[in-house]
């Protein structure tokens, strides 16, 4: 009987033997698929990086009318790691971006904002007071740049500042007339 139950055991062994081993060789598939998509995710992510951080450069250098700028990774190649905004505006030292003024740091989100646009088109924005903490040049400065953004896709800026409004197309408005809110709609082109 102990043959028999040998036997049995044997088959059992080598039944389980063989489902081990296709589980490891579907473990092994598994992980080298995972690598491939890793790399891919990696080097597509890498690249995009690289491209927006090109538009960032030359938006950065249009807005500010000169300096420098660049996008980086906190731990070069790690692409979980944080992503670092360095800015340098002219005649100041190189920054990362929460060491600039409010003005500054707007300008340096709106290059960023609008070079993911230059990347991937968005059919609109919408941009709630972008101009509150800057000086009268810089949102002269804006202001330009999204006019030549408005050519080719609608930009809406909700603001209350006169010089951008001075460079849109259209403006509209509430007021109050007698208690009651009455909305004004200008064509300013």
């Amino acid at each position: 009987r102990a043959i028999e139950e040998y036997e049995t055991y044997e088959q059992e062994f080598n039944l389980f033997r063989e489902r081990v081993d296709a589980l490891e060789r579907e473990k092994a598939d598994i992980e080298r698929l995972i690598g491939e998509i890793e790399e891919r995710k990696r080097q597509r992510f890498q690249e995009t990086l690289a491209a927006v951080d090109q538009e960032f450069r030359r938006i950065f250098v249009s807005l500010f009318e000169g300096g420098s700028a660049s996008l980086e990774l906190e731990i070069p190649g790690d692409i979980s790691s944080g992503l670092l905004i360095r800015a340098n505006p002219p005649d100041k030292e190189p920054h990362i971006i929460d060491s600039l003024s409010g003005g500054e740091q707007t300008l340096v989100a709106t290059a960023f904002v609008f070079a993911l646009q230059e990347y991937q088109e968005a059919p609109f924005f919408i941009l709630d007071e972008v101009d509150a903490a800057l000086d009268l040049m810089n949102t002269t400065r804006l202001s330009r740049m999204l006019q030549d953004y408005a050519e080719r896709i609608q930009v809406i800026v909700v603001s209350h500042n006169e010089e951008t409004v001075r460079h849109a197309q259209r403006a509209y408005g509430v007021t109050m007339k007698s208690g009651v809110s009455e909305i004004l709609a200008l064509n300013l082109a």
